[in-house]
């Protein structure tokens, strides 16, 4: 069991057995491919997203609630009853790989993947 114990920990998401799988799959990528020109990172700011807060203002019964007028808490909440934010954010991150890779001219050339 205790042998194994790297391969239960590997899915557990900011363990040490988690990033070592990461980055070994990161060294692996660029062994194959070679280093990239460019390297980029998402993260989700869903309590900033006032476009999504009004969508769940909306869901919640309360349309003519200012998003801008809510605390950090009431924000929170609201994020954290719907998991429709984190669809939000791939659909975001969707959109703008399809607009790089289908456009010549974004980082000064066409983008291989």
């Amino acid at each position: 069991m205790v042998d194994n114990i790297h391969l239960y920990l590997k899915n557990l998401r900011g363990s040490a057995a988690y990033w070592k799988t990461a980055y070994n799959e990161l060294i692996r990528q660029i062994r194959w491919l070679g280093p990239p020109h460019y390297f980029l990172t998402f993260s989700c700011n869903d309590l900033n997203w006032l476009d999504m807060h009004k969508a769940l203002l909306t869901a919640e019964g309360q349309p003519n609630e200012d998003p801008n007028k809510l605390d950090i808490y009431a924000t929170q909440r609201l994020v954290e009853m719907y998991p429709v934010v984190s669809r939000h954010l791939i659909i975001g991150v969707n959109a703008l790989v399809t607009f790089v890779l289908n456009k010549d001219k974004v980082f000064g050339g066409k983008v291989e993947d």
